[in-house]
């Protein structure tokens, strides 16, 4: 089914705050920079009860923390003095209470933690309010819209990351200098690249790797030093100690091989298929 997405870019800045709504929803969504929070105050849309999700970076994961007010725009005002690391506010408000913002958070906060792909910085975990049998259908309908908007937005809250063993397609990385290492992955919808715990990475790096994917090396270094990249003893490999994903398989077999790759011609099924073969033509 296809909808209609209307986005309203304030001051007319691409990069500022945009007002978002779906034809036929009653829902409105807003997306605030951190910097840029005064610029709706005005606004007679913005004291009504919402549910709000700050979006920032961490060490290994994106951040989030998700919240509820009755006057969202007011609580959200309290966040800006947080030391908590976020940057874009994203708050969806229109035809919600009290109780469905309550349940909505305990929802969002549920399904992130599933889905583990944010590091959730929650204190506290809302109790589950009683709803009626005809809110719980309206309320899982919102959050559906919540989920839509997300991906749309390009934040991966709430898309579950499938195991080795639930992946639709597996892909092979092979190492020329080295026939003994096995590495597999998969693509997800997103457009990132899981590498799967146990895969092999080569430990020697090519000159051009730092001249050309300078990001990739200091990607690689990161994981070493983070231990999620483990040298293996004897070998001249790497290993992944847990699930990994990366931006993207160009990104993935860029740090997995030492130099520059592209991962769409090198990722290859148990067929010999590439990626590209399989999924751009």
């Amino acid at each position: 089914m296809s909808q209609i997405i209307k986005t309203l870019l304030i001051h007319d800045d691409p990069n500022g705050v945009k007002i978002i709504e779906i034809e036929g929803w009653v829902g409105k969504v807003f997306l605030l920079p951190r910097g840029n929070i005064r610029e709706v105050q005005d606004r007679k849309d913005i004291q009504q009860p919402g549910i709000y999700f700050l979006f920032g970076e961490g060490k290994d994961n994106p951040l989030v923390y998700i919240g509820q007010s009755e006057h969202f725009f007011d609580r959200l005002s309290s966040h800006e003095s947080d030391e908590n690391n976020w940057n874009i506010a994203v708050i969806f408000t229109g035809g919600l209470d009290s109780t469905y913002i309550k349940r909505l958070e305990g929802m969002a906060i549920d399904a992130a933690k599933s889905a583990n792909r944010y590091e959730l910085i929650n204190q506290a975990i809302p109790q589950e309010n009683i709803v009626s049998e005809i809110q719980q259908y309206a309320i899982q309908s919102y959050f559906e819209k919540i989920q839509f908007i997300m991906k749309f937005l390009g934040f991966t809250l709430f898309e579950e990351v499938p195991k080795e063993t639930q992946a639709e397609k597996i892909y092979f990385l092979e190492d020329i200098h080295n026939k003994d290492a096995s590495t597999k992955g998969t693509l997800l919808p997103s457009g990132e690249f899981i590498v799967y715990s146990g895969s092999r990475a080569r430990v020697k790096e090519t000159s051009s790797f730092a001249k050309y994917v300078h990001g990739s090396l200091v990607l690689r270094r990161h994981l070493v030093d983070e231990g999620i990249l483990r040298p293996m003893e004897g070998a001249h490999s790497y290993e992944f100690v847990k699930d990994y994903i990366f931006t993207s398989p160009s990104a993935a077999a860029n740090v997995i091989q030492g130099r520059p790759c592209n991962g769409w011609t090198s990722w290859k099924d148990k067929n010999g298929k590439t990626l590209d073969e399989n999924k751009r033509k």
